[in-house]
């Protein structure tokens, strides 16, 4: 992730890294920072095109809207 921040950003698949990242998070209890990385995760994922973490990011985004009570943004 910090390769990819001193590159502007710009890595190829780092989409990949932002996901996972943000599954670690949610499984730490970092809410905010799990979403966060779960977000630009998926950005990323979306335009690479990979459906397995597309898939995988939105999973984790529901697990962290259930984890807040928010039942409506889980679904």
């Amino acid at each position: 992730l910090a390769l990819d921040a001193r590159h502007g950003y710009s890595i190829p698949f780092a989409g990949l890294a932002y996901t996972v990242m943000g599954i670690l998070l949610y499984m730490s209890d970092d809410l905010t920072g799990a979403e966060s990385h779960t977000r630009r995760g998926l950005e990323l994922v979306t335009r690479d095109g990979d459906a397995y973490y597309i898939a995988d990011g939105y999973f984790t985004l529901a697990q962290i809207q259930l984890a807040r009570g928010d039942v409506d943004g889980a679904l």
